[in-house]
């Protein structure tokens, strides 16, 4: 005891964490160091340094690159999941705190950061980490600082010891990083200590000069309340006033403490801060406040100018500083052909506030032609270009006198005449008017002979005209003599599309850096910058007000996706949508442009941002001068070979050479449309539907890979502890439904701490209290648990609550979101919110009948179409085709997933367009149901591409794979196959697969009767008190055991099964009934003699149902016969037993276990639970593991946290059990159901006298 007793000692002080002590490596002991994403010595460095706080040592850390590099304690590691018992230079606590001191170098902002991970009993990562982001103002001081990280781990049973773990692009923005650690320290209690991350001056703009506010991002990242002890100074006269600060800061509470501060600031005042940081330690920082002027943006607010008509020329200037500026110089020049009607040609700002500045210029078109605006600034506080340009076209466009037109369905396009040449082209849909422009033919960018970048915009001199088909015939000669020749054609092709065929060949050798071919420039002239919805698939699916440039879902620089890789886009087109016009670009992404190369570029701006604004770095809406139109486009040569993915030009030219073509393809949609998912089927239309990608083996192959049977297992047998279960879940969502009928969105403790780890600067994933359709059906319950209990029901307590939630659902969301909120921005398109709502409107639509539910259903369906790759590229041959994106958005705004498959999203997704599926061939519309089954097969087929195929995960796919810069999966398989499982069986047994209960809704004078059954129902009716039900099982198979419940009815006289009589019973194996008063409903359970049979109930009539909750109180003693009072046999159970005062069963595998009714029991006032039961274990077997569950009104899932063990005895004698949870961490709050574990074997006879919480 003494020596264990020391060695605990011991084992609690960190070692060596001042790396005095160094190994024959030249690293200090105890310690490794690692990096990934790169090379140690080349991307990374760990070093031993002299430069140290104490001692002779410290160590350093660097990362040149986006590679990220850690440092850990040392410890050994055998397989996840496998306990070992060494835990190597790990720490054996599960509360505490350390103290470092480091030396930051160079940061990107947040991404040097200091982990305390905790570990398992398999020495692998079990709960989320604490972290510390070292503040970023601290870069390149020169000096040390302290830090103090506080955790506690003391609720997570599963964490044995923590890992200190200092990481360099392990969270954050990746980039540069380099700090220097010394003097790290474990103390059981650490005590307060205040970190400052940032420091910002925000001018006030009403009165930018003299007064503002200084805000300070402050946490307390200790175990005790940080005192607020803050001064400001200033030589510059400046005066400082708290703005409700607090006296302090809990242990993990992140605040911004504010100032105001009033007086004049000139360039070069100065602001020095200092506070408390740490018992007896202080820290400051300086600011230096300055002017920053910058040319954002220059350009006429449409692209296209018509004559008549009065325009603003617009020029965006920012003071990114804190200080007004000096005098700002500005001259403009203007084309001949425009008049400016209000403004100046040159003129003199004496000052410019901080924040965006727009000047404005009042113009209007005199005559046709191509125009070129130009603007100088000067100003000593300017940073960056001082001049810009932008083109615009003057044209007139005499839409119903245009004799040049073409037109094919609602779609039409004018090509008027101009002095410059044909190429203009008016966009319009029918039903709507103007939709847009095309400004002209093509646009070549190139270099000179000398070097120098040139730009040339082609119209054509003259056109043929054939059939329907008008070909432009385009020269344009360079300086250099060389002649760029461009032919152009456009034709109808289809429904609503015209086809648009490019040529572009040159007669001397030339470098291209560009070669956009038609611009479509939706708006312009018409709506402007206003829409309904836009989508550019797997990268954005927008509404109104949203911009292209959003930071909701994304972070900067993963938010700018205006020019994507190609393998980013799940179908090849883009729409904007604008009232019930939809206007939009398809094209080929296989068409070879050069002969070799596939895969052309598109652009797409919304609103249009890349014409008017210089380039900036990380776009932003505040940075950028949006013109009033959007922009979508397509152009050469190829992201990423030759052009940097979000930009416009080769950084590599392309080489032409004379007599070598490019070419570009592609067709205009335009047509009446009221959803923006129509833009994808109109691809679809074009292309038609792939081809299913190839297996990897077949579905039966799949299964026994999977150790699975070739039908669904457990599909009978389960309807009635089915409804016990669903209940306690109505239960809790009918508490959590707001008045309104929505559920609101509420961020949790787990992605709390997720997103503080992640992305510290965010506060949360979304407004507190907002609600989308996924947090209306959230892990598929809320709502649509709601509309199953109602089916299986009929309650009519259940039934008003369900139609409010569907109306509340109906009249606000269009768009699939909020369905991953455990790590995804609240309002991100979601491909799982689109298969939630799917089962939503089809469990409506079962219950009512109502097509208007099956119509929305759809809706819902089609919503999930720009998720899915509906291409893909010879070089992807699997794991690519009929893959989804599961959101189109980031992961904690960081981690985005363009071009990142998460198979399990749309296998979820799968699964719901197979119920659809099913539904629509039940009502004789194959068709429809062959198209969505179709994708459904293509989305399992992909994800049985990804399964690993050996070892230990074998079956297992990974969370997400990789398409564009790599092709590979994410990680070894770590997602369990059961989605792809039950595709499959959908796909080949869907009367089993596809649906989970058969119900038939019978009209009564009094109500409705909903009769449901596991096989499938081929008659249900009711006459005169006389019930008959028919059912027969699939594939004609007999003694299988089906169960029927019929709800809302009365207690029946007598029930027969074909002419013979069924005696009520007490359940268990055979044919029997009994009737659930509390529920006021029959359960029938028979064995199939036959394939199909007839069950007659005699003496039974609706009885109204609205009694709900049905609350259990927590003493069950099993008196009545047949009634296991709210308990289920869940899992690896057999049918329960209810006679003599006893509930009976056996278990049939090794996880067996029950589930409660629904309760409500506060855990303070009750704090153990009695068991009187009796096991019977197969020979030799003299105990067994129990298990209890609970869940909690804050927590609802069960969980291993919130559990207790207890030992079993297996002597077939009765034992009292008396299972303690007062005191257990997670007994807390109001505790909503228990589960059951009565061992862990199977062939386990279980009886139970008595459980009772007292």
């Amino acid at each position: 005891m003494l020596l264990y007793t020391l060695n605990l000692i011991f084992a609690l002080v960190l070692t060596n964490g001042g790396f005095e002590e160094l190994g024959p490596d030249g690293l200090p002991v105890g310690w490794t160091a690692f990096c990934y994403r790169g090379q140690m010595g080349e991307d990374a460095l760990v070093e031993v340094t002299a430069d140290s706080f104490e001692g002779r040592a410290a160590l350093r850390m660097k990362v040149t690159s986006k590679a990220t590099c850690g440092l850990n304690r040392r410890y050994p590691t055998l397989v996840k999941g496998k306990r070992i018992r060494a835990i190597g230079d790990l720490l054996p606590v599960r509360r505490g705190g350390f103290t470092f001191r480091y030396k930051l170098i160079e940061t990107k902002g947040d991404n040097v950061r200091f982990y305390v991970i905790p570990m398992g009993e398999d020495n692998f990562e079990t709960a989320s980490r604490t972290v510390y982001v070292l503040p970023k103002i601290f870069a390149g001081d020169g000096r040390w600082h302290i830090g103090v990280i506080a955790f506690d781990y003391s609720n997570s049973p599963d964490v044995r010891s923590v890992q200190v773990a200092p990481r360099i692009n392990e969270g954050g923005e990746a980039g540069p990083g380099d700090v220097i650690l010394d003097d790290i320290r474990y103390l059981e209690r650490v005590g307060w200590h205040l970190r400052v991350g940032d420091v910002r001056f925000i001018p006030d703009l009403d009165n930018p000069a003299t007064s503002g506010v200084i805000e300070i991002e402050a946490d307390n990242t200790g175990d005790e309340p940080a005192p607020i002890d803050v001064s400001l100074s200033s030589p510059d006269k400046l005066t400082f006033s708290p703005l409700d600060l607090p006296k302090s800061i809990r242990p993990g509470e992140r605040t911004k403490l504010r100032w105001a501060v009033s007086g004049f600031r000139s360039a070069g005042s100065r602001i020095s801060i200092r506070w408390s940081s740490y018992k007896g330690e202080s820290e400051g920082v300086g600011i230096t406040l300055q002017p920053e002027v910058s040319l954002v943006g220059f350009g006429t607010n449409e692209t296209v100018l018509q004559m008549g008509g009065e325009y603003e020329l617009r020029l965006f200037l920012a003071n990114f500083g804190e200080t007004v500026s000096g005098p700002v110089q500005i001259e403009i020049d203007m084309p001949e052909m425009v008049e400016l009607l209000k403004g100046e040609r040159a003129m003199r700002i004496e000052s410019l506030n901080p924040g965006r500045t727009t000047l404005r210029w009042r113009i209007r078109p005199s005559r046709p032609g191509i125009g070129k605006f130009k603007v100088k600034v000067h100003s000593r506080d300017l940073k960056g270009p001082s001049e810009a340009d932008f083109t615009a076209i003057c044209t007139e466009i005499p839409e119903e006198k245009s004799e040049l037109r073409l037109r094919s369905g609602d779609l039409v396009l004018l090509f008027p005449e101009n002095p410059f040449g044909y190429g203009l082209c008016a966009v319009r849909v029918e039903s709507e008017g103007r939709m847009g422009v095309i400004p002209w033919l093509g646009m070549v960018l190139y270099l000179t002979g000398e070097g120098r970048k040139r730009k040339s915009y082609l119209y054509a001199d003259r056109f043929a005209l054939k059939g329907e088909t008008i070909t432009f015939k385009a020269r344009y000669t360079d300086e250099d003599g060389a002649n760029w020749d461009l032919t152009a054609s456009f034709a109808p092709d289809g429904e609503g599309q015209i086809r648009v065929e490019l040529e572009l060949k040159v007669d001397k050798p030339r470098k291209l850096l560009a070669f956009h071919g038609p611009r479509l420039l939706v708006g312009d002239g018409s709506f402007g910058k206003a829409y309904d919805e836009a989508v550019l698939p797997g990268i954005y699916y927008m509404e109104s007000p949203e911009t292209s440039l959003d930071t909701a879902f994304s972070d900067p620089p993963h938010n700018d996706q205006h020019a994507p890789h190609p393998y980013k886009v799940t179908a090849p087109v883009m729409a904007v949508r604008f009232d019930s016009g939809l206007v939009g670009l398809i094209w080929d992404p296989l068409q070879r442009w050069d002969d070799e190369n596939i895969a052309p570029s598109c652009l797409f701006a919304s609103p249009n941002w890349v014409d008017a604004t210089l380039p900036v770095e990380n776009p932003t809406p505040e940075k950028v001068l949006f013109q009033d139109e959007h922009l979508l486009g397509l152009f050469l040569p190829s992201i990423p070979k030759w052009v940097r993915e979000n930009t416009q030009e080769a950084e590599r030219p392309y080489g032409i050479e004379p007599g070598r073509r490019l070419s570009l393809r592609c067709w205009i949609l335009g047509k009446e449309s009221n959803e923006i998912a129509d833009a994808v089927l109109s691809y679809l239309d074009r292309f038609g539907l792939p081809n299913l990608p190839e297996k990897p083996r077949s579905y039966d192959q799949t299964l026994r890979m999977c150790d699975k049977p070739s039908r669904p297992a457990g599909r009978f047998g389960r309807l009635f502890g089915f409804i016990n279960e669903l209940e306690g879940e109505v239960m809790d969502d009918l508490e959590a439904q707001a008045e309104d009928g929505s559920w609101k969105f509420r961020m949790g403790r787990r992605n709390t701490e997720l997103l503080t780890r992640f992305a510290p600067n965010h506060k949360d994933l979304g407004p507190q209290g907002d609600t989308t359709l996924g947090t209306c059906t959230f892990g598929r319950r809320r709502a649509i648990a709601l509309w199953r209990y109602l089916r299986l029901t009929g309650n009519e307590t259940i039934r008003e609550r369900a139609e409010k939630a569907i109306r509340y659902i109906s009249d606000n969301f269009t768009r699939p979101e909020g369905a991953q909120t455990w790590e995804v921005p609240l309002h991100c398109p979601d491909i799982l919110a689109a298969g939630y709502g799917i089962q939503l409107y089809l469990e409506a639509f079962r219950v009512t009948g109502d097509r208007r539910y099956l119509n929305r259903a759809l809706y819902w369906a089609r919503t999930g179409l720009p998720f899915i790759y509906f291409w893909r590229p010879p070089d992807r041959p699997n794991m690519m085709l009929f893959a989804d994106i599961p959101v189109l958005g980031s992961s904690f705004f960081k981690m985005p997933w363009f071009g990142k498959p998460v198979q399990w999203c749309g296998l979820a997704y799968a699964t719901d367009l197979q119920r659809l599926a099913y539904v629509l061939d039940e009502l004789g519309e194959r068709e429809d149901a062959k198209f969505w089954r179709h994708i459904a097969e293509g989305i399992t087929i992909c994800g049985m591409q990804m399964q690993i195929e050996e070892g230990a995960r074998k079956g297992n796919y990974p969370d997400s794979v990789s398409l564009t810069y790599e092709y590979k999966r994410n990680d070894p398989g770590i997602i369990n196959p059961r989605l792809i499982i039950q595709n499959i069986w959908m796909l080949t047994h869907p009367d089993e697969g596809a649906v989970d209960f058969f119900t038939k809704v019978l009209k009564e004078d009094r109500g409705e009767i909903h009769v449901n059954a596991e096989a499938r129902i081929m008659d249900a009716r009711i006459e005169r008190k006389r019930l008959i039900v028919k059912v027969k099982t699939p594939l004609r198979l007999k003694g299988i055991t089906s169960q029927i419940l019929i709800s809302p009815v009365s207690n029946p006289i007598s029930i027969l099964k074909g002419g013979r009589k069924i005696q009520p019973s007490a359940g268990g194996k055979g044919d029997w009934w009994r009737y659930d008063h509390r529920g006021k409903r029959i359960e029938i359970q028979v064995i199939h003699d036959s394939p199909e049979i007839e069950v007659e109930i005699k003496g039974v009539g609706f009885e109204p149902f609205r009694g709900f909750p049905l609350l259990s109180e927590p003493d069950w003693n099993f008196e009545v016969k047949g009634d296991p009072e709210g308990w289920s046999p869940s899992h690896d159970l057999t049918p329960f037993i209810v006679k003599g005062g006893r509930l009976m069963t056996r278990s049939t595998g090794g996880d067996p276990y029950m589930i409660g009714p629904p309760i409500r029991v506060e855990a303070e006032e009750r704090g153990e639970l009695l068991i009187r039961m009796r096991v019977k274990a197969p020979k030799g077997i003299e105990m067994v593991n129990g298990q209890l569950f609970w869940t909690r009104s804050d927590d609802p899932g069960f969980s291993e946290s919130k559990s207790v063990h207890f030992s079993v005895r297996c002597d077939d004698k009765f034992h009292l059990y008396r299972i303690k949870l007062a005191g257990h961490p997670e007994w807390r709050d109001r505790i909503t159901r228990l589960r059951l574990d009565p061992g862990n074997i199977p062939n386990l006879d279980v009886e139970i006298d008595q459980m009772k919480v007292e």
